[in-house]
Parts: C-alpha cells; sequence; structure tokens
C-alpha cells in the first residue's frame, strides 16, 4: 500500500513539474525543473539499486534531453537555426516522454526480489568448461580484426567503417560474446571479482580495443556490467554513490571521445573546452536531431514504424531493393542534406523524435511506454537465472545508446545483437557441457 502511494506521489509531482515548466518561458530555469525532476526521483529509488531502470537510464534520459538546449543558449546552435520558442517546446515534450517512463516503470517494476544474486556464485568454479573453450574459440576473431585494422592506412573510426565494416562487425560482436562470459565468471565471484587477473586483464583489453577501432561501446558496457554485478551484491548503492558515478561519466564520456581510434591517428585534439567541452558530446545529440525536426517541421508518417520494425530484423541482403531504411538512416541520407546540415559522420537520432515523426505527442507517449515496458520486462527477469541476468546487464547500455537512436536500433541492440550473444553462449554451454556437468551454476534455464 505504501509503495502504491509513493508512486501516486511521483505521479502526481510529475504532472505538477509539467504544469510548471508549461508556463516558464526560460531555458535555464526548465532545463533546472527538469533536474530537479530527475533528483528526486533518483533519490527515491537509487536505494532500489543501480540497475533500477529509474536510476541511471531516468539520469541519461535529463541530460541527452536538455544539453543541445543548454549549448544553443549559451554557446549558439552551429548549423542549426536558433529559435528560442522552439527550443522550449522540444524541452517541454521530452519532459513528457521522462514523465511517461517513469509512470510506465512504475506500474510494471516489480518490488519483490526473486533471489539473491549470491545464488550465483560459486567459489569452485569461476567459469565452465563450456565457457573457457568458447572464450578461446571467439579471441583469434577479435584479433583478426584488430590486425587487419592495424596494418590498415586508416586513421579514424569513421575510416574504419568505411573500409573494413564486416571486419569490424566481426570483431564488434565477437568481444560482446566475450563480454558475456566475463559477466558470468564476475557474477560467480560476487563483489570480490575485480580481484581475478583475468577479468583486470580483460578490462585492459577492452581500452586497447577502444583506442585502435574507436568502438566506447564494448568498455562501457564492460563498465557498466562491472559496476551493477558489485553493487547488487554489496547491497548499498546509494544516490550520494549515484551522483558521482554519473558525474564522472558527464566528464569522462566527453573527454573519451578526442581518444577513440588515437592507435591509429596518433594525435589528440582537444577543440573545445571548459562548458563547451562537456555540453558539445554525444549527450546533446538526441535533443540536437529532435529540435532539427521541430524546427523545419516534419510531418508524420507512420510507415517509420514499419520500416523500423523491419529493420531491426531482417538482414539487409533480403531486403534487396526495396529501399527500405531505418529512420537514422533516413535522417542522415534524406532530411540532414534536404535542410542543408548534413556531414561526413552520422548524428544518430532520437527514440523521442521517433515517435514524434510517426504520431506525434501520441507516439511520444507509446514509444516512451514500450520503451519503459521493455526494460521493466527484463529487469523484472534478470534473477531468473544467470544468463538472464547477463542478458538484463549486456542490454542495459543497449537502451542508454537507444535514446540517441530509433525504433530499428533499440529492437536490434536488445533483442538481436544482446539476446543472440547471451542464446549463442546459453547454446555453447549446453552443447559442450559435460554429462556430469556444472549447470546448475548457470541455474542454466531461459
Amino acid at each position: 500500500m505504501n509503495s502504491l502511494v509513493s508512486k501516486l506521489q511521483v505521479f502526481l509531482f510529475g504532472i505538477f513539474m509539467l504544469c510548471l515548466i508549461g508556463v516558464v518561458d526560460s531555458i535555464p530555469v526548465i532545463v533546472m525543473l527538469v533536474y530537479f525532476y530527475t533528483g528526486l526521483v533518483v533519490f527515491l529509488y537509487a536505494k532500489k539499486g543501480v540497475a533500477d531502470p529509474r536510476v541511471f537510464p531516468l539520469a541519461f534520459m535529463s541530460v541527452y534531453f536538455t544539453f543541445f538546449p543548454l549549448r544553443a543558449y549559451f554557446y549558439g546552435s552551429e548549423n542549426l537555426p536558433f529559435d528560442e520558442s522552439v527550443l522550449i517546446l522540444s524541452l517541454r515534450l521530452q519532459f513528457i516522454a521522462m514523465l511517461v517512463f517513469v509512470a510506465v516503470s512504475n506500474l510494471l517494476i516489480s518490488n519483490i526480489r526473486q533471489v539473491e544474486i549470491s545464488t550465483f556464485c560459486s567459489q569452485q568454479v569461476r567459469s565452465t568448461s563450456s565457457e573457457r573453450l568458447l572464450f578461446v574459440f571467439m579471441l583469434p576473431f577479435v584479433f583478426y580484426s584488430l590486425v587487419v585494422i592495424m596494418t590498415s592506412d586508416a586513421t579514424s573510426k569513421r575510416e574504419v567503417l568505411d573500409s573494413f565494416s564486416s571486419v569490424k562487425t566481426v570483431g564488434d560482436f565477437s568481444i560482446l560474446i566475450l563480454t558475456v562470459l566475463v559477466f558470468l565468471r564476475a557474477a560467480r565471484m560476487g563483489r570480490f571479482f575485480y580481484k581475478d587477473l583475468f577479468l583486470m586483464l580483460y578490462l585492459v583489453f577492452c581500452v586497447f580495443y577502444v583506442l585502435l577501432t574507436g568502438e566506447r561501446d564494448s568498455l562501457f558496457k564492460l563498465l557498466f556490467g562491472f559496476m551493477i554485478i558489485y553493487y547488487d551484491r554489496r547491497g548499498n548503492f546509494s544516490f550520494l554513490r549515484m551522483v558521482a558515478i554519473f558525474g564522472s561519466l558527464l566528464f569522462v564520456v566527453p573527454v573519451s571521445q578526442y581518444f577513440k581510434s588515437i592507435l591509429l591517428s596518433g594525435t589528440v585534439n582537444f577543440d573545445r573546452f571548459g562548458g563547451d567541452l562537456i555540453l558539445y558530446s554525444e549527450f546533446m545529440s538526441s535533443s540536437r536531431n529532435f529540435y532539427s525536426l521541430l524546427v523545419f517541421d516534419v510531418g508524420q508518417n507512420i510507415s517509420f514504424l514499419l520500416s523500423d520494425v523491419v529493420r531491426a530484423f531482417v538482414p539487409t541482403a533480403l531486403l534487396g531493393d526495396y529501399g527500405m531504411q531505418s529512420t537514422v538512416a533516413w535522417f542522415d541520407r534524406v532530411f540532414r542534406p534536404e535542410h542543408g546540415f548534413d556531414g561526413t559522420s552520422g548524428w544518430g537520432f532520437t527514440i523521442v523524435g521517433f515517435g514524434y515523426i510517426v504520431g506525434g505527442l501520441a507516439g511520444i507517449v507509446l514509444i516512451m511506454a514500450f520503451y519503459a515496458w521493455l526494460l521493466a520486462f527484463l529487469y523484472n527477469r534478470r534473477w531468473r537465472s544467470l544468463y538472464w541476468y547477463a542478458f538484463y546487464i549486456l542490454a542495459f547500455a543497449a537502451f542508454v545508446y537507444a535514446l540517441r537512436a530509433d525504433l530499428a536500433n533499440l529492437l536490434s541492440q536488445v533483442l538481436k545483437i544482446s539476446g543472440l550473444c547471451v542464446l549463442f553462449v546459453f547454446m555453447a554451454h549446453y552443447l559442450l557441457r559435460r554429462p556430469s556437468g556444472s549447470a546448475d551454476l548457470n541455474k542454466g534455464e531461459l
């Protein structure tokens, strides 16, 4: 009963904040109200654990949805026209998206913890024989992609993608499978996994992978996974720890973009400093892209929904000449050139913008309700087995990434890529395990 009352209070407070934001016409004030709302919600739910969807995902929304309006207000909108009224409208619509996310999450997230993470722990076996075999099998694929990239003439991540996209795809998928194996090992070891030399060496290897290929996702997924495993085992996550960790990310992520593929380029060129360095980062991409849709008065078309669902699950080779493209591809190849702000690199997209071009305000509500439902569904099932736990950890970062992407990327990253990686490891364990082996270590059901 107390939980229901608390959730109702959070909902009513959100409605009050929406009304307040609706009458305020100052970008800095609206942003501060968004941060105040986010801080209060995170304060209420941080004690439930680092993996709770109402903690880190909501915090990331608050910066993804506000950094471009802030930067446009203080430093200018660069190659987009500046319209303060449209910036304010974008903030209001994105705050509605946050309200929907919190409301649906509160309705669906179970307060019952099925098991303790200690159930997954094993002092006898850190990695099963099947996992060791799979690790040895997948490692050469990663090394092959690294060797190809190192011996090429590429000097940036963009050149790697243009010339060796298939090789890099194999390497990225292989390292995700290795990361799943690492998560299984760390979860069995519990909170002292950081004392394991193998896991620390793998962390160093992922740093090297980022410095060479420019692909930061693998490292950030690993770090998020380690953080979730550590605090799930200790059970002492708090709001202050959340503020410290998230504050560090707000600095590390913008700075780290200058070190992408540094082993290829050999140089680090900081062209921005101070507040502009923090604001001009991938954190502004979602709100920038959404603003561009509004300022150029994009129309709604429900066909984007069908194309994204198809693109999420159907390989490009099977689509042939049908010309079906994801919303991200449409934004980069069609919308940006039409309005004169195209460039050499992709801008991603925006999950809120996807809802908007599909169905306006109703589309935003529906896409964020689906986003919250899918995340809550995986969160509620993460304790069912060690594989479900690893799946949730791997998918957790994909949900954050999808904030600056579209429905196709959300479904593909969560279900097709993360899901296939975990399923691949599960099937390998099932096929390679010994008859009297250690299947129980994984609570081995999907």
